[in-house]
């Protein structure tokens, strides 16, 4: 029987972290600046950040990110949990400044895919992309009203998943892959530019 007791578990537990830390791409001023500005609004009794404050996280990236989406990207990054801790922080801001194609690819799908049974339904993708335009629109309020409508929305999951009534994981970033313009959208909050949306909107009504 293998008996560990509780200092080998902290020990076992702390090693766990540090070499996931070491996997990340941040430099190490990087990590040291986003784990300062973590401490700044961590919960005193449990040493992570509850929900109310990881948009502030966010928002000091750039960003006055809109709480609906800023909910979402927690709940990925937090496994559903009610905080998210440092380790699980510091893999967010990794993927946003250095993810690859298939990396941004897969957070995008994950963000997309509401009830986890990797596809992407209308309804699903309906909602994502209501919640980013909400988010750019507190960005930029000057953002057209009309720019998207529903049938435009429609428009845009039908050239992503062929028609079908959903699109898998593979499926978008084959699309990511082939025709990028369709999904520049991903990479707004990344590129500050509302050319990608301008881009996308000509796309769609051509």
């Amino acid at each position: 029987m293998l008996v560990c007791n509780a200092k080998s578990r902290k020990s076992t537990s702390q090693q766990f972290q540090n070499q996931n830390l070491l996997r990340l791409r941040l430099t190490i001023q990087e990590k040291k600046y986003y784990s300062n500005l973590f401490m700044q609004f961590k919960d005193p009794n449990s040493g992570h950040v509850l929900f109310e404050n990881f948009p502030k996280l966010l928002g000091i990236l750039g960003t006055d990110i809109a709480e609906d989406i800023a909910q979402r990207i927690f709940q990925i990054f937090s496994g559903n949990k009610n905080y998210i801790t440092l380790n699980e922080y510091l893999k967010y801001i990794d993927v946003y400044h250095y993810g690859d194609k298939n990396e941004r690819s897969n957070l995008t799908c994950k963000l997309m895919d509401f009830n986890y049974d990797g596809q992407i339904t209308f309804n699903e993708f309906y909602k994502y992309i209501n919640l980013i335009i909400g988010a750019v629109r507190k960005v930029n309020p000057y953002l057209k009203s009309e720019l998207f409508s529903k049938d435009d929305i429609k428009i845009l999951f039908n050239k992503i998943s062929n028609n079908k009534e959903y699109f898998t994981y593979d499926e978008f970033f084959m699309v990511y892959n082939e025709k990028p313009e369709i999904i520049s959208w991903i990479d707004y909050f990344k590129n500050d530019s509302d050319d990608s949306l301008l881009i996308l909107h000509k796309y769609i009504r051509k």
